[in-house]
C-alpha cells in the first residue's frame, strides 16, 4: 500500500494542472493552471511510469470535496485505494479493507508551492490553435532523494485544462519518465466500494 500511496502522492504533487490565462509570463500561466485545476469539481488522470526497466500505470480520480480514488496497473487487478471523506477502503488480494485515514484527502499538499520553486526557465512553445505546451526544468525532492528533468504541460485552449503531462529526467539518480493524460467529466462518481 505505501508504494501505491507514495506514487499517487507524486501524480497528485506533479500532475494537478489546469486553467491557463494570458499573464505575464509562461510560469505565471502555469501557478494560474495549478489554482484552477484544484478549483475543478473532478478530474482523471492516467500516470505512466517508467522507471529502472518497470512500467507501472496509475489511474487516479477526484471529485471534489472529498473523494479519490487510486488504482494501481488497472490490466492486472494489482491494488486499489478509495478514499471517501476520512475513510479509506483499500483492495488487496483478499478483497476490500475498511481503514480510518488520518485526514480527508480533500487536503493535499499545495501544489503551488512545488511548481513555484520547483519548475523553473518555463518557455511556452507554439503547437496548434488549439493546444499551448509550456516547457521547463523541474526539480523535487521525494524522501530526500533528488529528482530532476524537463517537464511537458499541454494545456487545451478551449477549455484551458491540461491534456497531458510529461517529465524525462532522474528519479533518486536514476533515469524516469512518466506521462498522463487528463480528462474532466462532471459525470464523475466514486462511491463506497461493494
Amino acid at each position: 500500500m505505501s508504494r501505491l500511496a507514495t506514487a499517487a502522492m507524486l501524480c497528485l504533487c506533479l500532475c494537478v494542472c489546469g486553467a491557463v490565462s494570458s499573464s505575464a509570463s509562461p510560469l505565471d500561466d502555469v501557478l494560474a493552471a495549478v489554482a484552477a485545476e484544484q478549483a475543478a469539481p473532478s478530474v482523471r488522470a492516467v500516470l505512466k511510469l517508467e522507471k529502472e526497466n518497470a512500467v507501472n500505470v496509475y489511474v487516479v480520480e477526484r471529485v471534489k470535496p472529498d473523494r479519490l480514488r487510486i488504482v494501481l496497473n488497472p490490466d492486472q487487478s494489482a491494488g486499489e485505494i478509495v478514499l471517501i471523506g476520512a475513510t479509506t477502503y483499500w483492495r488487496g488480494p483478499a478483497g476490500w479493507k475498511r481503514i480510518p485515514s488520518a485526514r480527508a484527502p480533500a487536503v493535499v499538499p499545495l501544489v503551488t508551492g512545488l511548481f513555484s520553486t520547483g519548475l523553473t526557465d518555463v518557455t511556452e512553445q507554439t503547437a496548434s490553435p488549439s493546444r499551448r505546451n509550456f516547457t521547463g526544468h523541474m526539480a523535487w525532492s521525494n524522501r530526500g532523494e533528488p529528482n530532476l528533468g524537463q517537464l511537458t504541460i499541454a494545456v487545451n485552449v478551449a477549455s484551458n485544462l491540461p491534456e497531458q503531462l510529461v517529465f524525462d529526467g532522474t528519479c533518486a539518480g536514476k533515469p524516469c519518465r512518466f506521462s498522463q493524460s487528463f480528462s474532466y467529466d462532471a459525470a464523475l462518481v466514486i462511491d463506497v466500494p461493494k
